[in-house]
């Protein structure tokens, strides 16, 4: 990670013609995280994964369907 919202949705609509508009981040696997709505600038952080704390991030997309938008993540989470 370490990478703005706005690069992420960037590269994501070029490489895909998709649009990421919000982000959900869920600590310690809680039933619901914050949700924030197009951060623009905001610099997602390092998952700092440790016996407290585990950081997940949720992307919102709009895609054709459902196999579009999960080969769009399947692909971020390796980067």
């Amino acid at each position: 990670m370490g990478r703005r919202f706005c690069e992420i949705a960037n590269t994501v609509y070029k490489e895909y013609g998709l649009l990421l508009f919000a982000l959900e981040i869920v600590i310690n696997d809680k039933e619901n995280g914050e949700i924030l709505m197009n951060p623009g600038n905001y610099k997602l952080p390092q998952p700092c994964n440790t016996r407290e704390f585990k950081y997940k991030y949720i992307g919102y997309i709009l895609a054709g369907d459902e196999k579009d938008a999960n080969s769009v993540f399947s692909k971020e989470e390796n980067n």
